[in-house]
């Protein structure tokens, strides 16, 4: 295929998505971000952490721009809508990364389609007005780029994703450890790996530094924890399977005593858990690196698995969680499902998240939303059955004899 030719094809169906753009969007979100468009414009951006904003410098280097292309302080608000664009096109580059997996064939053109046409992938920026998918492409760039042992770029896009939202820390184990044999073979990358992590932050928080307010940012970081207290903000998880008639997820807070402890002690200990029992074949794929200097034929596919299931897991036990959270693992299943030519955990995957999100916000009025697909518990146990067969398809990948080869690549189908 003429590359001009697909290019345009695409960038036919991106403007075809702005022209049908749903003028919906969850309130409280699509709220905040025009507001702070607004604080940012008057008060600049060293000093918005004395306001009540709670999201991280890089999305809100993206609103500073939107508030800057707009000509009046009501254009900021009437045109909020348009936001939406930033985080669709990094649902475009998410579906491109396709192309780090396979090779440049005719019949691999068609594949970041299978992403683009998923409406759940897209609900969480064209519909609910979220930013997730932004950390998302970052997080899997740095993934890739640490398949690709090229680590400083790989630290730099982990970076990004933290600092566009700080959940993207909860992937710190992998990397970590993906990254780990390449700094035993030469110590002193140690020192660059710790220069680069220190550069990137200092670029980025930059504006703070030289204004003296960056202790006002980690106030928002160290707060962020206890920000929403409940037991769960809407995510149809673990603790839905456990609800009792008096535990209602959703209006208890998580310091509320159960069997000896708090309802957020026990989602920690649920959580750190279950992914010390995933991350295990990774331990263990990482200890064979070192010994042997080569890595598995299916490494890259046991690291896109746990991507998936530290998402997950992170989502499913830990309190405070909104049902938003999944939104990484669709692109890691989806990658996985790419190289194992098996969409199944994939589509089910799609299908909770769709759902939970849909149930949620009840944007499309198509759907009776009181049916038995749309009830908690049952979205709940599709994570479950996710969890579970992607657990058992890990070890199977890690437990079963494979070629090894040189270092640095990752493997094509």
């Amino acid at each position: 295929m003429n590359w001009k030719i697909y290019g345009l094809v695409h960038l036919l169906f991106f403007a075809l998505l702005l022209f049908f753009l749903p003028n919906t969007g969850y309130e409280g979100d699509m709220m905040s971000w025009w507001m702070w468009a607004d604080w940012i414009q008057d008060m600049g951006m060293a000093r918005i952490y004395e306001t009540s904003v709670n999201y991280h410098p890089v999305w809100l280097y993206g609103l500073y721009i939107y508030g800057a292309l707009q000509s009046t302080k009501a254009e900021i608000a009437q045109n909020v809508n348009w936001i939406k664009v930033a985080p669709l096109l990094f649902d475009f580059l998410c579906a491109y990364t396709v192309f780090f997996f396979v090779r440049f064939e005719p019949k691999n053109y068609i594949k970041p389609f299978f992403l683009l046409f998923n409406l759940a992938f897209l609900y969480n920026s064209i519909i609910w007005g979220q930013v997730d998918s932004i950390p998302t492409f970052f997080m899997i760039l740095s993934i890739i780029y640490a398949l690709k042992e090229k680590i400083s770029w790989s630290l730099i896009f982990f970076v990004l994703a933290i600092y566009t939202k700080l959940q993207a820390i909860i992937f710190l184990p992998l990397l970590g450890l993906m990254l780990l044999p390449a700094h035993i073979q030469k110590p002193q990358r140690f020192v660059s790996s710790l220069l680069v992590l220190g550069l990137a932050q200092v670029v980025i928080l930059l504006p703070y530094i030289l204004a003296g307010t960056v202790s006002e940012f980690w106030a928002v970081v160290v707060g962020a924890v206890g920000h929403h207290p409940q037991i769960s903000m809407s995510a149809f998880n673990f603790w839905q399977i456990l609800y009792l008639p008096e535990l209602d997820p959703g209006l208890y807070e998580d310091t509320l005593p159960l069997w000896g402890m708090t309802a957020k002690s026990w989602g920690f200990l649920f959580f750190f858990s279950s992914s010390a029992i995933v991350l295990f074949p990774l331990l263990r794929e990482t200890f064979l690196q070192i010994k042997t200097k080569k890595v598995s034929s299916e490494f890259a596919q046991m690291v896109l698995l746990s991507a998936a299931q530290i998402t997950l897991l992170f989502f499913f036990f830990n309190t405070q969680m909104h049902e938003r959270y999944t939104h990484s693992a669709l692109l890691f299943l989806f990658l996985f499902g790419l190289l194992k030519k098996n969409y199944f955990l994939y589509i089910l995957c799609s299908i909770a998240y769709f759902l939970n999100m849909e149930k949620v916000l009840q944007a499309l009025p198509v759907f009776s939303h009181h049916t038995l697909i749309f009830d908690p518990r049952f979205v709940a146990w599709l994570y479950a059955i996710i969890i579970v067969v992607a657990t058992v398809r890990l070890y199977q990948i890690a437990f079963r004899k494979k070629e090894r080869v040189a270092g640095g690549q990752i493997m094509i189908p």
